[in-house]
């Protein structure tokens, strides 16, 4: 368990840390140019030009964790679960975290961490795009929502939401990846205070970009993942009125999660 200090400074986590837990031994690295708004403009025309219906299946995963596990009434969990459908490229989840002390000083935690997206079929690249770039496009509406109530004194409480967004190049025949450095990050969080953070239907375009030299006689798939985590912490005694509130989610209607366009 992480102290107050930590968590205090916003609990910037690496995006590949979040999710190394849950995309098995040896994951994928991180990958991705951040832009937003437009396309990367590159020098090489592109010949393989990828929408919906994708070829390849949904990837979903949802972990979570608890402690103080006396607590009756708190917990974490998805109201809605993570989807994807490859056929229209489009996503969602919705997901929360509560906690409220039920003991005397004991930390209660409750989080989730959810991804939906799309594991591309393999495919061998022609000669013509050897040593092209890979552009991937999301257009999505989502809320992050964060509450919290704090006693004062020793007691604490936090409460963290964020939504990321990364793409992968997995060569198959070399069992190795493409790495990098950057990817779409959003993310709001409250510690020790008696206060709402709101950020209700947000829509932002990202477009991730990377190189990454190819092989025409090995074997390739590509991977884009939304990542979505709520936390909750609280310390107290019972009865202090100390809760966290954390909640993400792509609304169920309309523009959600949508994988606009691959293409390399």
């Amino acid at each position: 368990m992480t102290m107050r200090g930590e968590r205090g400074r916003g609990r910037r986590r690496n995006f590949a840390e979040i999710r190394g837990g849950y995309a098995g031994a040896g994951g994928l690295l991180l990958v991705g140019l951040l832009m937003l708004l437009a396309p990367y403009a590159s020098a090489v025309s592109p010949t393989v030009y990828l929408t919906k219906p994708y070829s390849g299946t949904a990837y979903t995963s949802a972990v979570a964790s608890v402690s103080g596990l006396s607590c009756g009434g708190t917990g974490a969990l998805a109201f809605t679960a993570p989807y994807f459908q490859p056929n229209h490229g489009r996503g969602g989840v919705g997901q929360l975290a509560d906690s409220n002390p039920c003991a005397s000083y004991v930390y209660e935690t409750h989080q989730i961490t959810t991804q939906f997206g799309l594991n591309s079929s393999t495919f061998v690249p022609s000669t013509n795009v050897a040593k092209d770039y890979f552009h991937f496009r999301w257009s999505m509406t989502y809320y992050l929502y964060v509450s919290t109530a704090w006693g004062g004194g020793n007691n604490s409480s936090y409460a963290y939401a964020s939504v990321s967004v990364g793409a992968w190049l997995y060569d198959l025949t070399t069992h190795t990846s493409t790495t990098g450095r950057f990817y779409y990050y959003n993310y709001t969080y409250l510690f020790d205070q008696s206060s709402t953070i709101s950020l209700t239907l947000y829509k932002i375009a990202v477009a991730l970009t990377f190189h990454s030299p190819l092989s025409t006689t090995d074997t390739y798939e590509f991977q884009t993942l939304v990542t979505s985590e709520t936390y909750a912490e609280t310390y107290g005694p019972l009865g202090a009125g100390d809760t966290a509130y954390a909640q993400v989610a792509f609304p169920g209607s309309g523009p959600s999660g949508i994988l606009s366009w691959v293409y390399y």
